[in-house]
């Protein structure tokens, strides 16, 4: 395993010998349950499948990140999988072409960030090395609840938006189509820009100080502002199809508490030791909403 680890390349095929072993458990549970199931819950068993060999492949490597490309490999295949099987025997709709591709763009990105960033088995998270230490023997189950099963049942949960979407009964686009798509498309490149940014500034002679530029000067977690807005467009895209279901609203609201709540805190925590400065740029610079530079807020 030693081997694997020193190598980025024995890391990818590992990555790749489990994310395969995965994908052939979840077919094999989707196979399993009875036909008449609902497809809903056909696809969470078959994604709750997946990622718990994602786990063991992790307990193997005693390495949590294999999981962290799960979270933009899954929802690609959950729509595919809503699409061919809900349809209804309809063709594929326009509005599910717009969900369908602007979700693809936002995983290929979110993937290759994660693949090009990522030195190899021989790294973990650091998030995850100090839960480890904090929990000593417990964490492997703590990894396999909060690390593993819980994140894929938020983003499953967050997906439910697009479920509606494609396998409901086809009706005319609206303008709330076209808002979900530049919703989409805006939170893809805000993820990116500020992505590339701060990895440019993690390679200049500043990299030991708080960023301060690009979209940084407007939100201190703009990447994350990004992610949570990519899944408020698929709700979005829900009311433009259902609009008679606008509750499945709270799919979204999940995952802007975990970044509000949960993610943004433990990076704030971590920049308050880590960044000379920054308790200045917490004063001045908006918490998550980009907003003007001044006085800070959410």
């Amino acid at each position: 395993m030693n081997k694997i680890k020193s190598s980025k390349s024995l890391s990818m095929i590992f990555i790749l010998i489990a994310y395969g072993t995965a994908s052939g458990a979840g077919w094999f549970a989707w196979q399993a349950v009875p036909a008449d199931m609902p497809l809903l819950l056909k696809t969470l068993i078959a994604d709750l499948s997946a990622s718990g060999i994602i786990f063991l492949f992790s307990l193997i490597s005693g390495n949590s990140s294999c999981y962290d490309a799960f979270w933009s490999v899954a929802p690609p295949v959950l729509f595919l999988i809503w699409t061919t099987s809900g349809q209804l025997n309809q063709d594929i709709s326009l509005r599910a072409v717009f969900l369908l591709s602007v979700t693809l763009l936002w995983a290929l990105r979110l993937t290759a960030n994660w693949a090009l960033s990522w030195p190899g088995l021989n790294h973990e998270d650091w998030r995850f090395i100090s839960l480890r230490e904090s929990t000593g023997p417990f964490y492997w189950i703590i990894s396999l609840i909060g690390l593993h099963l819980f994140p894929t049942l938020l983003v499953f949960i967050s997906s439910v938006p697009a479920y509606f979407v494609l396998t409901s009964l086809q009706s005319p686009l609206n303008f709330m189509d076209f808002i979900a798509l530049g919703t989409a498309l805006t939170a893809v490149f805000f993820e990116w820009l500020s992505d590339f940014q701060l990895a440019g500034h993690r390679k200049s002679a500043d990299k030991e100080t708080p960023i301060r530029r690009g979209l940084w000067k407007y939100s201190r977690h703009p990447n994350y502002f990004g992610e949570v807005l990519f899944w408020f467009s698929l709700y979005f895209f829900s009311l433009a199809a259902v609009p008679e279901k606008f509750w499945i609203g709270f799919a979204p609201l999940l995952m802007l508490c975990q970044f509000v709540f949960v993610s943004i805190p433990i990076m704030e925590k971590r920049q308050l030791q880590r960044k000379k400065g920054y308790d200045e740029i917490r004063e001045k610079v908006s918490m998550f909403f980009p907003l003007p530079p001044g006085k800070s807020s959410l």
